[in-house]
């Protein structure tokens, strides 16, 4: 059910109960029992209270963008949170404060007499102030939207991790993240965007682990943090680690339609530059300086000798789950980009 706004009856029938008898009304006569009842934007209201007047008449009922009572500052912030504050102020414009709502929805219609009747319609009460157990029941919290990507992000980490990109399908993400599959749509645009913000997320949590790296403390000491501190990354973030084997994969498969342009199909200009390539080429060539001499290997190339050295890590662990045993392999990686640097 929804409603218009346009009534035709006697304003003193203009009531939330009245409306609800409607509804059981009307299934009295259609002959219709224990209905599914859909109630949409303020019809979810009217749902609501026909559902506590007659507790058990209706079989299911679903409410889809409404409100049990009106937070004009919560839907404010929620405008906010998707658009900025433009977006935010424009709300805020449209829905004016409790004294004023009627004034403003009436700003909005077409000149009709009938409308300053309406004003004895109050604005609804809460209506359940007890839970019915009902084990059917899906309940969604309000979230903020980029909370809600951020719960979703971590639940598609989990399924890639586990299952493999493949079986990670919308519905099977929405499964783990205990939401709605029409939330994943809502917060994303595609799948892809959602792929892409997985690499992101990547990209904040290296950033995360390398914020005390000093390359300060000159070439050597600061090569062998930087394997350090990746190595505790992988082991603090195995799942990450996986979905992004399988993410770039991922982007190889399909580069014509993920990968920028400008990058001339360069997967390591998308993937593995901004996931430690640029953070740790950086860290290397201010301890170069620092020292006031040039490792006898280029440091990109040492760069992209680590990380994929790591990724073989990544593998090690997955299968070994011998957490000592990979960290002396790190320990060994480090020997080797220490010696190779430095020769000559």
């Amino acid at each position: 059910m929804t409603t218009t706004g346009s009534q035709d009856s006697d304003p003193a029938t203009w009531n939330l109960d009245q409306w609800a008898d409607d509804v059981h009304e009307l299934c009295q006569v259609l002959g219709i029992t224990k209905p599914i009842v859909l109630g949409w934007s303020f019809g979810g209201t009217v749902a609501m209270n026909y559902a506590a007047r007659h507790p058990g008449h209706p079989a299911k009922l679903i409410l889809q963008s409404t409100v049990a009572r009106w937070d004009r500052d919560l839907i404010v912030e929620g405008f906010r949170a998707e658009g900025g504050e433009e977006a935010a102020m424009a709300a805020k414009a449209l829905l004016p404060v409790r004294a004023g709502r009627l004034r403003g929805l009436r700003a909005l219609r077409p000149s009709d007499p009938r409308h300053r009747g309406r004003a004895a319609l109050r604005a609804p009460p809460l209506l359940y102030r007890r839970v019915v157990p009902d084990p059917g029941a899906v309940i969604v919290t309000y979230l903020a939207a980029d909370e809600r990507r951020r719960l979703i992000i971590d639940a598609a980490i989990e399924v890639i991790a586990a299952e493999g990109l493949a079986r990670a399908t919308t519905r099977r993400i929405a499964e783990r993240a205990h939401a709605p599959l029409g939330t994943i749509h809502y917060c994303f645009r595609s799948k892809n965007e959602m792929n892409m913000l997985i690499l992101e997320r990547a990209r904040a949590t290296m950033e995360t682990a390398f914020a005390d790296l000093d390359p300060g403390d000159g070439f050597e000491a600061t090569l062998r943090s930087i394997v350090t501190t990746y190595w505790r990354w992988v082991r603090d973030h195995l799942g990450l680690h996986l979905a992004l084997m399988e993410l770039t994969l991922w982007v190889i498969r399909n580069r014509k339609s993920v990968v920028p342009q400008p990058d001339n199909g360069n997967i390591w200009a998308v993937v593995n530059g901004p996931l430690g390539g640029g953070l740790i080429q950086d860290n290397l060539a201010a301890a170069v300086r620092k020292d006031g001499a040039e490792p006898a290997v280029p440091i990109p190339d040492l760069a992209r000798f680590l990380i994929h050295r790591m990724d073989g890590l990544v593998l090690e662990l997955a299968e070994t789950n011998d957490e000592a045993g990979c960290e002396r392999q790190a320990g060994l990686l480090a020997d080797t980009l220490v010696h190779l640097s430095t020769r000559g």
